[in-house]
């Protein structure tokens, strides 16, 4: 009998990257798949018409308190009317009530997949908040699948719920067709910026200070603002830079969301990552296989992935002067030879999370948990 899958994931934008490599892989495997989101997309944002698509108000989000009742009949109703083999719910936000409506409907598997622990990175009430949802997601859930070895750590110290890492961990692998140098032909857009021959940095992450935007900015009007010969790109930040900068700057580019991130990256010469927490970070895997050097904290997810002054460089306490000397080492044309070691060994670590290589050990693990549960 054809299977029948069912995925909850909260954003229609982030849903692109993050969830539709899974559903197209089993789309490939003539499995019938349903993708909710929570959110409905922007006009100026393109879809994959091959998935079907539903839009349930069920992220727990203040704008959503009044109807999160009528969201979850509206999932109940989803389940009554699909007959999912099993659904997977990503994100801890936008996968309690999913849980609870397939815990209550009764006659399928549910699985939470964890993008990360997302707990670490608050204080306080939003802290306590986060890790609440993250115990009952992992209580509701028939299986947990998660994104590192440092989230599986974490997590299992929170639930006896089984839980799992595909292969060496990621929510869906990369492709590394798409990003790769040989591949990539430049849109004018970006040819031009490369023509200008600045030093660029890049950043791409929200606007948000624990994801490390503030630090950027900080670090930018601190040392970089008045030079000409340096450029910082902004990738997934629908802003206003001017809002976030004492003073003016002609030498930041602001991309917002952008489907030309692997260009970018062809003709950076590093990525910032000042993030104060983590998942596992796609923007570190997508620069290694761009083979374009990376500076990031030291913070558990990102040091699964960075060894430093080996395949990228680590940053300790979050320090503007070490990120600006970290900066000046790559900026060094006798330092070339180093670089393009790093640069080779983090190409080495990109191979590793393969998309292809990925799927299947997914598929392979989706029929484990099948079994086991």
């Amino acid at each position: 009998m054809k299977k029948k899958i069912i995925h909850f994931h909260p954003s229609s934008f982030y849903s692109e990257p993050f969830v539709n490599p899974l559903i197209q892989f089993e789309q490939r495997l003539k499995y019938k798949v349903t993708l909710v989101n929570s959110t409905k997309v922007n006009n100026s944002l393109k879809l994959s018409n091959s998935i079907p698509r539903k839009y349930i108000q069920y992220n727990l989000a203040v704008k959503n308190i009044l109807f999160l009742p009528i969201s979850l009949v509206n999932i109940l109703v989803l389940l009554v009317k699909i007959k999912p083999t099993y659904i997977i719910s990503h994100n801890i936000r936008s996968s309690l009530l999913p849980l609870i409506a397939t815990k209550l409907y009764g006659r399928t598997k549910s699985i939470y997949f964890n993008h990360g622990v997302s707990y670490l990175g608050h204080k306080g009430l939003a802290r306590l908040g986060l890790y609440l949802i993250e115990y009952f997601n992992c209580l509701l859930a028939s299986h947990v699948i998660t994104v590192s070895e440092n989230a599986k750590k974490e997590l299992s110290n929170l639930t006896k719920t089984p839980i799992s890492l595909i292969l060496n961990g990621s929510a869906c692998g990369i492709d590394l067709k798409l990003f790769s140098k040989k591949n990539i032909i430049l849109s004018s857009e970006i040819q031009k910026i490369k023509n200008k021959k600045s030093f660029i940095l890049t950043f791409i992450g929200r606007p948000e200070k624990r994801k490390g935007f503030m630090f950027v900015m900080e670090l930018w009007e601190k040392f970089f603002i008045n030079d000409k010969n340096m450029m910082l790109i902004l990738c997934g930040t629908d802003i206003q830079i001017s809002d976030y900068l004492k003073n003016p700057a002609t030498n930041i580019i602001n991309m917002g969301h952008t489907d030309k991130i692997p260009e970018v990256l062809s003709v950076s010469n590093c990525l910032l990552l000042p993030s104060m927490h983590e998942g596992l970070p796609y923007s570190i895997l997508e620069s290694m296989a761009m083979e374009c050097p990376v500076i990031a904290n030291n913070i558990p997810s990102i040091s699964s992935l960075i060894s430093n002054n080996n395949n990228g460089f680590l940053v300790e306490g979050h320090n503007h002067n070490s990120y600006f000397n970290k900066i000046n080492f790559i900026k060094k044309k006798s330092n070339f030879k180093s670089i393009k070691k790093i640069t080779n060994n983090a190409l080495s670590t990109a191979k590793k999370f393969d998309r292809e290589k990925f799927l299947v050990g997914y598929n392979k693990k989706i029929q484990s948990i099948l079994n086991d549960i």
